[in-house]
């Protein structure tokens, strides 16, 4: 960095991973590594032999988490992209309608059509970068389709340009009224090409997210389906061991198909890990339960070698039924897949933990409500009646509700956050049912609802500071102008340039939208 030799997108990707690598920091990985720093102080050689294979097994999980988490982002940054160039083509498209109507009422204000030249040029670029991302990823449908939003959002620039031209030389002075009217009629017609292709744009990013989503939820819902028919398919086939074994435990064939079995409960497993690698909507519980499965017919392949009767006919009836029980997790998984928006299903869930940290917000504010400001913490305890107990009981019981649904959320919750905040949950829960109110249970909540809404925020905030810190800014580009309607009257107006794509790219659709508005209501003319 001293030397000048890491670009600005390199150091981008380096603070990306420096983050990663924090959030991946488990509380069980931070125990294994601080075990490993006291055996090594202490020079004892079998201590940091079982503090080193700790934390290998603690990085090897981290590792895993890291590439599913990088295939899934990688998912839903592309679907956030389409969305959001669809959103910002519909936007450019009505302003650019509202420049062509204007264009025969009143003079052309060179500075906004500029910008908004600008504008079009930009979010052209953006989407040439999205076409290229999405052929990167083998996205055909999401590509093709950005292929004609980005020849339609050129056709869009060059029919404002044009206009552009048009409008300037219908403002000459030097020109007739009839060929200033002429001009300005083919500025129109420019400008309402460049909106009419624009929206066109708009159109084609939104059949191509639409499509690459539906294409991704059905690989996603096709391979779900295939794994629930092959689970049902190995648990029935494991019923017919057991009963093969309980008939005739010396069956010289039962040890071969049991090990046929195991390896296609093997293949079935590695590939549901191979989706939900690439999509949240495989829950970490159907993986648990597979993993369960998977274990339970290696216990049956192991008890049919020695061939008791007893046991190995139990063991194979308990790998049939963990295996009917994964095949209704994966149902569990199909149906929420299906029903899903998105094919990463990240998008969801940001809504949901959003959603949860309002009502937990809602919370801390009623338990602030409890007691006066100013008391102590003995004086707030003594200070709790029957009614105010009465009342953070109530609480408990809604901080439970918020707990429950965490454990839901949970299920489509990659990296385990949502369950660590349900614990977290159900024991301020417990805590209140108790009727202890004090600034140390505050404090817990308050940083419950700050975990909460990091987890809502992640993928919403493309680009951010990696010290998380939030930071104020100046207003910039003011510049003085007449309106073209007339001189300025009393104090000269002020105009405030737009903010650009590049700059407003980090925000929701909504967030750009407010803000676009508020700098359009900003600059607006003014009449005397």
């Amino acid at each position: 960095r001293q030397a000048g030799a890491l670009d600005t997108a390199l150091a981008r990707q380096l603070q990306d991973a420096q983050r990663l690598l924090r959030e991946a920091m488990t509380p069980e990985m931070a125990a294994a590594l601080q075990k490993l720093e006291g055996a090594t102080q202490q020079l004892d050689g079998d201590r940091t032999r079982q503090s080193l294979a700790d934390l290998a097994a603690q990085q090897q999980q981290m590792r895993e988490a890291l590439e599913k988490s990088a295939q899934m982002l990688k998912r839903a940054a592309l679907e956030g992209a389409m969305q959001t160039l669809k959103d910002e083509a519909t936007d450019l498209a009505g302003q650019q309608q509202r420049f062509a109507d204007s264009v025969e009422r009143a003079p052309t204000d060179a500075e906004k059509a500029q910008q908004l030249a600008n504008r079009t040029r930009d979010l052209s670029k953006a989407i040439d970068a999205l076409k290229e991302r999405l052929a990167q990823e083998r996205a055909n449908t999401g590509a093709q389709g950005a292929e004609r939003a980005s020849d339609q959002s050129q056709r869009s620039q060059a029919a404002l340009d044009q206009a552009l031209k048009q409008a300037r030389a219908a403002q000459q002075q030097d020109q007739s009224a009839a060929e200033r009217q002429r001009a300005q009629a083919e500025a129109k017609q420019s400008a309402d090409a460049a909106a009419q292709a624009m929206q066109q744009a708009a159109q084609s990013l939104e059949q191509a997210r639409n499509g690459q989503v539906s294409e991704w939820k059905g690989e996603l819902t096709d391979a779900l389906d295939r794994s629930v028919q092959e689970m049902l398919q190995l648990a029935k086939e494991q019923d017919a061991l057991a009963q093969q074994a309980q008939q005739n435990p010396g069956d010289p064939n039962l040890r071969s198909q049991q090990s046929a079995l195991q390896q296609g409960v093997q293949t079935a497993q590695k590939r549901l890990e191979e989706e939900g690698k690439k999509s949240a909507l495989v829950s970490p519980r159907t993986q648990q339960m597979m993993d369960q499965a998977q274990q339970r017919v290696e216990q049956a392949t192991r008890e049919s070698a020695q061939a008791q009767r007893g046991q190995q006919s139990q063991a194979m009836q308990e790998a049939a039924n963990s295996l009917r029980q994964a095949a209704a997790q994966l149902t569990r998984d199909r149906e929420r897949a299906a029903s899903a928006s998105s094919a990463s299903g990240l998008p969801e869930l940001m809504q949901q933990l959003q959603q949860l940290a309002q009502q937990q917000g809602q919370l801390n504010g009623q338990m602030q409500s409890l007691f006066p400001a100013g008391q102590s913490a003995q004086q707030r305890q003594e200070s709790l009646d029957a009614a105010g107990r009465a009342q953070a009981r109530e609480l408990a019981r809604s901080q439970r509700e918020v707990a429950r649904q965490l454990d839901e959320i949970s299920d489509a919750d990659p990296t385990g956050r949502a369950q660590e905040m349900a614990r977290e949950a159900r024991t301020l829960a417990q805590v209140l049912d108790q009727g202890v109110v004090d600034p140390a249970t505050q404090a817990r909540q308050e940083r419950l609802f700050r975990r909460m809404l990091d987890a809502g925020r992640s993928l919403e905030q493309d680009q951010r500071d990696e010290t998380q810190r939030r930071e104020s800014r100046a207003a910039r580009g003011t510049e003085r102008f007449t309106p073209a309607d007339g001189p300025a009257r009393g104090k000269d107006a002020e105009r405030y340039t737009v903010p650009t794509w590049e700059e407003l790219r980090g925000l929701s659709a909504d967030e750009r939208r407010l803000v676009i508005e508020y700098f359009r209501r900003l600059n607006a003319e003014r009449t005397p």
